[in-house]
């Protein structure tokens, strides 16, 4: 690999933007303004993660995240904050930022754990509270049903609406193997539209 491909983003208003360089030995970190980089060889990767991983204002974010022997971690979204609530989409160059990343840990730190989806404890504790509450507004959409009259089938089905959505965050989030040398479109952005 000769090219270095670089991804910018700023997480919040507490932090700057910051450039995440794929350089052939290193991921270097840039904050701007500051002028200071940090180098995290490649070699030193000891698990890498990507994910399907929504919030409530991020409906479309998609995770990388890198763990290296020295014990930091970096974590990078696709989403570049732009002001409250708002954040732009960078899914296309996240794309290519997450692919080189891959194929530079594959080449120079074959031994780490790749592993795509969230977490398995997390997923499973995500799980069971999910199922937990769409049981519990289940009982008291009904409950209140007894009393509402003819919003009784309304109600529910504005549970049932949410069914699908909860679908896809657990298939899409469910912890896996990853090979890094094929990444799945599942841990990855859609393709911008051209």
């Amino acid at each position: 690999m000769t090219e270095i491909v670089a991804y910018r983003r700023r997480t919040s208003v507490l932090e700057a933007e910051r450039e995440y360089r794929v350089e052939p030995d290193a991921l270097v970190i840039a904050e701007s303004g500051t002028g200071g980089e940090r180098r995290l060889p490649w070699s030193e990767v000891r698990r890498i993660r990507l994910s399907y991983a929504p919030t409530e204002f991020k409906l479309g974010r998609y995770i990388l995240a890198l763990a290296f022997g020295s014990g930091e971690k970096v974590q990078v979204d696709n989403m570049h904050w732009r002001g409250l609530g708002d954040f732009e989409d960078r899914s296309g160059s996240y794309r290519a930022f997450a692919a080189a990343t891959a194929g530079r840990v594959a080449a120079l730190a074959p031994a780490a754990k790749a592993e795509a989806g969230a977490p398995a404890w997390s997923w499973v504790i995500q799980i069971l509270f999910l199922a937990s509450a769409m049981t519990l507004l289940s009982f008291v959409v009904i409950g209140l049903g007894a009393f509402g009259g003819a919003f009784e089938l309304v109600r529910m089905a504005l549970v049932v609406a949410m069914l699908p959505a909860a679908a896809v965050w657990m298939v899409r989030a469910r912890p896996r193997p990853l090979d890094l040398n094929a990444l799945p479109e599942s841990v990855l952005p859609p393709e911008p539209a051209a």
